[in-house]
């Protein structure tokens, strides 16, 4: 119920209320015992008392003929507070009436259990006061001549309990309510970080993602929230960095083709009919949305990646067929460049999506092509090694510089200052490559050397990725 009614509480009476039950528990049950156990040596006091009292009465007791009689010793009964008196066997009174006695009843269980020879202890109320009564038989020949009473009121234990428990009760009404104070300003405190926290995300917007949060370095929940909290907005800032880029580029790349078309469009309207200018601006029509098509598929491919909705349809894929294949269609590519194409396939199956695997390869030959000289050559190759198909394409261009390696798996990157950008490239062949891979838990690495040339080294399991084939 308590922690139905504090939901709808700030946190930091939450924290308070909870740290003041919890006090107030500790508060109960420590004041519970203190009071039982000042109760308990109170009371065995008190029976102390009594039966020293009885004791010292019955020393003073002679037995003469079987009678008993009080020697010298003098009986002082105050009332309401104390009294004392000797009872014989039949149960008639033997000390002195007096008007303490006069409201003492004679009829009384205790003294019944005396007379049979047993010692009683018990409370009574007498004269509207509470009264610890002990009674004790007197012994003679082993049996029972007199009983002794001696009876104490009880106000001397309330008056020490009563003032406690007042005090117990002020002070512990004092402390929660010093407790309530102390416990909102330290929650305050201690959630102060985590309202800047909340400020701080108020303040960031689309545009500036470059605040953070600046607490002392420390190891506790707090600097650990503030570091993920950290880490998040470096993530949110790189991601909304490379949107941007990404939109920017591809917008370049987009206003390119579209240009095109619409200066071809332009002219054709300007110009008179003539049927092989329109099959020429038509031809170059082709191309250009052909070129648009492509980008468009790639985006669509990457944006899909990103979200992981790419799909594979994984069957068995023989590698060493494909690049046979793809030999065959690149070898008038490569007669025409000038270059010479160099393959070496061990046979290998592996499961996998065939056409993005096509993809791949189609998309690190072009890469091999756009940036070989004339007379170079170009070595695909194709190994299995454990549970992996590695595959390498290796050129003999111009390289990239060091700097450019880390990116040029990046989207729209071009490492233009040492390898020029081809004409019907968008920057992306590389981004899906590697998309590719990923897709396939495969991995990927480049390395090149500026002047000797540039290798890609792929590696996909032989079996199907674990995710592919849940259905």
């Amino acid at each position: 119920m308590l922690r139905t009614a504090t939901r709808s509480l700030p946190i930091r009476w939450r924290l308070t209320i909870w740290y003041v039950s919890l006090l107030l528990v500790i508060l109960v049950v420590f004041a519970g015992a203190v009071v039982l156990g000042l109760r308990f040596f109170l009371h065995q006091s008190l029976d102390n008392t009594l039966e020293n009292q009885a004791a010292l009465l019955t020393e003073s007791i002679d037995i003469d003929d079987g009678e008993p009689k009080i020697g010298d010793r003098r009986i002082r009964n105050r009332p309401g507070q104390q009294f004392v008196r000797l009872v014989d066997e039949s149960g008639e009174l033997l000390t002195d009436p007096s008007p303490v006695l006069d409201d003492v009843s004679m009829e009384d269980e205790g003294l019944d259990h005396a007379l049979n020879g047993f010692t009683d202890l018990r409370w009574r109320t007498i004269q509207d006061d509470r009264m610890r009564v002990l009674s004790q038989p007197v012994m003679a020949d082993d049996e029972v001549v007199a009983v002794v009473q001696v009876g104490l009121a009880g106000r001397s234990i309330d008056s020490v309990l009563n003032p406690m428990l007042v005090v117990i009760v002020t002070a512990g009404l004092a402390l929660l309510i010093l407790a309530t104070v102390g416990g909102l300003w330290l929650a305050g405190r201690t959630l102060q970080p985590i309202d800047r926290m909340t400020r701080l995300a108020a303040r960031i917007g689309d545009q500036d993602l470059s605040r953070r949060i600046d607490l002392p370095p420390s190891n506790d929940e707090l600097g650990r929230l503030a570091r993920t909290f950290n880490a998040m907005l470096d993530r949110l800032e790189h991601a909304m960095v490379r949107q941007r880029e990404f939109t920017a580029a591809a917008s370049h790349e987009l206003r390119t083709p579209l240009a095109l078309i619409q200066s071809q469009l332009d002219l054709a309207i300007a110009h008179d009919r003539d049927p092989e200018e329109d099959s020429r601006v038509l031809e170059n029509l082709q191309a250009d949305v052909m070129r648009l098509t492509r980008i468009s598929n790639t985006l669509l491919s990457l944006a899909r990646s990103d979200t992981g909705d790419l799909e594979l349809a994984v069957d068995q894929v023989e590698l060493h067929s494909l690049i046979d294949l793809l030999v065959e269609q690149y070898a008038p590519l490569a007669e025409e460049y000038g270059l010479t194409l160099e393959t070496s396939a061990e046979p290998v199956t592996i499961r996998g999506d065939e056409d993005r695997i096509i993809q791949m390869l189609v998309n690190l030959l072009d890469n091999a092509f756009q940036h070989s000289s004339e007379g170079g050559a170009i070595r695909l190759e194709c190994v299995q090694s454990g549970s992996h198909a590695r595959i390498t394409v290796s050129d003999q261009g111009a390289g990239i510089k060091p700097e450019h390696l880390p990116h040029v798996f990046d989207r729209f990157y071009r490492a233009s200052p040492s390898r020029p950008a081809s004409k019907n490239g968008a920057g992306l062949g590389l981004s899906i490559t590697r998309m590719i891979v990923d897709a396939h838990n495969g991995s990927i690495d480049i390395s090149s050397q500026p002047g000797v040339g540039t290798t890609i080294r792929v590696a996909l399991p032989v079996t199907a990725p674990s995710w592919a084939e849940r259905d």
